[in-house]
């Protein structure tokens, strides 16, 4: 991918992840920015979906709704690439049932993107309640406790986007030729 498509790209899929966000907020832990991420992974690579991943979160995470906090900024910073590198494991696997015929293909790609989306959202929401607990000297125990509300939304949310809407706008990106085989 020449590198001007690829600046453009990131810019793209950073500032749809940002506003999407922004527009969810009312709503905790629910966002597409996981998914644009884990998306960005299958279908272009690390060299996108981790500036999407560090950008969207070092806007986001800035002028944050909920407040602004530099270690737990660069806690959710890092712990976004979870879904980058996700992305890029699911390649062969997107790409596959990109190839499939009807709902079944769909159904696969969704069901795969949201399981091991929900297994990074585990994972995001551990690292981010570990952090929360250092920073605010908080009993990690406690903190996971805290968190399971929050979590629960976070799972429930990133399960249904990455089970019906990622394969959709995977399909709509392969359509249009604006994905990368």
């Amino acid at each position: 991918m020449r590198p001007t498509r690829r600046i453009a790209l990131i810019t793209v899929l950073t500032a749809l992840s940002v506003a999407s966000n922004y527009a969810l907020s009312s709503i905790p832990n629910v966002n597409l920015m996981d998914a644009i991420v884990m998306v960005s992974g299958a279908l272009y690579g690390l060299q996108v979906a981790i500036p999407v991943a560090v950008l969207s979160w070092a806007v986001y995470g800035t002028l944050n709704p909920y407040g602004f906090c530099l270690p737990i900024l660069m806690a959710t910073m890092s712990s976004e690439l979870v879904y980058a590198f996700a992305g890029r494991t699911l390649r062969n696997d997107v790409l596959n049932d990109l190839n499939s015929e009807g709902f079944r293909g769909y159904l696969s790609l969704g069901a795969k993107l949201s399981i091991v989306g929900c297994l990074c959202t585990l994972m995001y929401d551990f690292l981010t309640n570990m952090a929360f607990a250092a920073v605010f000297a908080v009993r990690p125990l406690v903190a996971l406790i805290q968190g399971v509300p929050f979590s629960a939304m976070h799972v429930a949310g990133n399960s249904q986007v990455l089970l019906w809407a990622a394969p959709a706008a995977i399909k709509g990106l392969e359509r249009s030729g604006l994905h990368e085989v």
